[in-house]
This record gives structure tokens, sequence and C-alpha cells, in this order.
């Protein structure tokens, strides 16, 4: 990836000042780890995954990932994504766009397992994954998304199994 530092020994920018806080030279360490706006972001992640007990994300993780835990490396790979869509577009990373990006990831991943008639393993998957994430149901029978926060749409009927959104025995979600 590059950063303003490679650049700026390419001569081509004038500073190797980090695009965010514009005090630090943009090194890879800096970008992803250290610099305040992306350290702010990375809070509100770890504020987001405590709500599921799974508690702060090591230097090391944020970096690489978590070893045996495709969820927390799906979600640290987005969040660099981010970071970095983020540099390129000269805005600080925001988390409510993040969130928004969560979803949109666990929706097509849900959509994938309709069509290729997985959607049990996939609520299965999901049950285990997200044990406690999200929010306390705010209107009787209707649970609101783990990931974002919010209610989630309603489905199309012909889709019998549960969503993994709905409260555990209610069925799919009334339109």
């Amino acid at each position: 990836l590059t950063t303003n530092t490679f650049l700026f020994l390419i001569n081509k920018r004038e500073d190797s000042k980090c695009t965010f806080c514009e005090g630090e030279p943009e090194t890879i360490i800096h970008l992803f780890l250290r610099c305040r706006h992306v350290t702010n972001f990375w809070l509100e992640i770890e504020r987001y995954l405590a709500k599921s007990g799974m508690g702060e994300l090591s230097e090391g993780h944020k970096m690489f990932g978590k070893m045996n835990d495709p969820m927390i490396t799906h979600i640290v790979t987005l969040a660099k994504y981010m970071i970095y869509g983020s540099r390129r577009n000269e805005k600080r990373p925001n988390f409510a766009n993040f969130k928004a990006r969560l979803k949109i990831d666990f929706d097509t991943e849900r959509q994938i397992a309709i069509k290729n008639n997985t959607l049990e393993s996939f609520n299965k998957k999901m049950e285990n994954a997200e044990a406690g994430m999200g929010s306390k149901d705010r209107t009787i029978g209707v649970s609101y998304c783990r990931w974002c926060d919010v209610m989630p749409p309603p489905y199309p009927s012909g889709i019998t199994r549960d969503w993994p959104h709905a409260p555990r025995g209610a069925g799919l979600l009334a339109a």
C-alpha cells in the first residue's frame, strides 16, 4: 500500500505527513494504528464489539486479523479497507459508514446462502458468531440487527427459515 512517506520518497508529494492528522509521517503503522483519528475509529469498533463480549483488539489483531476467528478477521479487514478508502478520499474514517458497509456484507452473505440453499448453515454460523451482539428488542417480537443496530427489512414470502435477526422461534418477519 502506498503511504505519503513512500510518495514523498519518490518525489510524488511535497511532504510525508499523515492525510488525517497532518502531524506525523504517514507510515503503514501510523496510518492503520497510531493516527489519533484512526485510534478513535478503532475505539468505536471495539466498543461495538464489546457489546458481544469480544473485547479489545490488539495491534496484531488490527494488522493481521485473529487466527481461527473469521468474523473478527472480516471486521478488521473491512475496517482497514475503510481506513485506506478514507485516506484515498482525504476524509477521516467514519464509524457510521463502517457499520453500513458491514450490514451490506452481512446481507450479501445471507443472499448468497439463500441462493445456494445453505441458509440453515448460515444461520447456525451467525448464531454462534453473533452470540450477544446487538441491541435489546425495542418492539415486542422484533429484534434489531446484531450487526448494524437497525431493524431488518422484510423478506419475500417463500423463505421459511428463521432469519438470523428474528427472535428464536419467531419465524420470518412479517412485511
